[in-house]
């Protein structure tokens, strides 16, 4: 991401864009990242936020058209399909089947060794497209949080803080300038939620509508707010502790797994964590004062 090599083929205002801006130099004995660049914060991070929720558009729309979708519209037709045979062996022509089809004589036709299509209801129809719709918005939240979670854990191993030591986020405040992957962590984790914001209100509205866009929006100001506060260490700790409950939360959401339960105890665990470690306390101060009392 260096802005010289850009500026020569790409003309001025497009640069922000495409690499980090406000290069800085580095600090003398840096505790982390001693190889990085080092940059400090200013109002055209923006342009690679705006960057990054585009590269997320695109990378969901072929994930799912490409990929999850024609995925679980195969496997549940052909569970469909096997189940409605397993039906007709048993009691006959199912209900609903269209009339004159001879279904049971299109069991025992093949063509080619297979079986022909059975004749599918209306309502089938829709229920198995917005299976595959949930199931291909889903399986993109879940490779999307896999893939931050695993950056935001490269980043909080190179960093000088441990999760169990609150202590260790306050150390060398503040935390000026700030190393290249640091910032780039921070400014996707921005796109990651404001993208997050944009498909809420661009799918069909859900039930969890309000609850997740106040989620989001919570999220977004409290990431916005420590990076403007140079509070980025804090930050990191709690963003994967957080992405950490989000890789297994698309499964908790999907009916096919009962799970709500489970989420509940994840969700408040990590917001105990995150409580304890924004007031410098630590996490076996829990246990102790539970003991105590």
């Amino acid at each position: 991401m260096n802005s010289l090599q850009l500026s020569e083929w790409l003309p001025s205002f497009l640069v922000p864009f495409f690499t980090l801006s406000y290069p800085t130099t580095p600090p003398g004995h840096p505790d982390s990242f001693h190889d990085s660049l080092y940059y400090v914060t200013g109002i055209l991070d923006t342009c690679v936020i705006i960057s990054c929720i585009a590269v997320m558009v695109v990378l969901r729309d072929i994930t799912c058209i490409y990929l999850m979708e024609p995925f679980a519209k195969w496997k549940l037709t052909r569970n469909w399909e096997r189940s409605q045979r397993k039906k007709i062996s048993v009691n006959g022509a199912p209900k609903g089947s269209v009339i004159g089809s001879s279904v049971p004589n299109s069991i025992d036709s093949h063509k080619n060794g297979q079986h022909a299509p059975l004749p599918m209801s209306n309502r089938d129809v829709c229920r198995i497209h917005r299976s595959t719709l949930r199931f291909s918005e889903q399986g993109w939240s879940s490779i999307d949080n896999t893939a931050n979670f695993t950056f935001g854990v490269y980043v909080h191993r190179n960093l000088p803080t441990r999760v169990l030591y609150p202590s260790d986020v306050w150390l060398s405040y503040p935390h000026v300038p700030l190393a290249g992957l640091v910032k780039f962590y921070y400014l996707t984790q921005t796109a990651f939620y404001l993208h997050h914001v944009l498909i809420l209100n661009a799918e069909a509205r859900r039930k969890d509508y309000v609850q997740m866009m106040a989620h989001h929006i919570i999220t977004i100001t409290l990431i916005v707010g420590t990076y403007a506060c140079n509070l980025t260490r804090l930050g990191c700790v709690i963003m994967v502790l957080m992405d950490c409950s989000h890789v297994f939360l698309p499964y908790a959401l999907s009916p096919r797994f009962s799970l709500e339960v489970l989420s509940v105890i994840w969700f408040v665990m990590i917001c105990c964590v995150g409580y304890h470690i924004a007031t410098g306390q630590g996490v076996s101060d829990i246990w102790s004062n539970e003991e105590d009392g």
